[in-house]
């Protein structure tokens, strides 16, 4: 997960994508893979996967995740109107 984060700090989205993919698998309790996987999934055009990112994303957040649950939210509807 981290090294997902650097890579998308670098502009490496598809690296990125790659290592949350990995996060994933080895701790799928890792929700906030999904949030970030679709905001790198957005910066590379992906528009379908982002929007079933944020979808996986919402669906497995927790209260404590409210903020990026709205952010997340926000930017499904956007996504969904293109």
């Amino acid at each position: 997960m981290n090294r997902g984060f650097a890579y998308s700090k670098k502009g490496n989205y598809d690296n990125a994508i790659r290592d949350y993919d990995r996060a994933l698998e080895v701790n799928p309790g890792q929700i906030v893979a999904h949030f970030n996987k679709a905001i790198a999934y957005e910066k590379v055009g992906r528009v379908k996967e982002a929007i079933g990112a944020y979808k996986a994303f919402i669906q497995n957040a927790e209260a404590r995740h409210g903020q990026y649950i709205n952010h997340a939210k926000q930017r499904l509807k956007e996504l969904e109107r293109k």
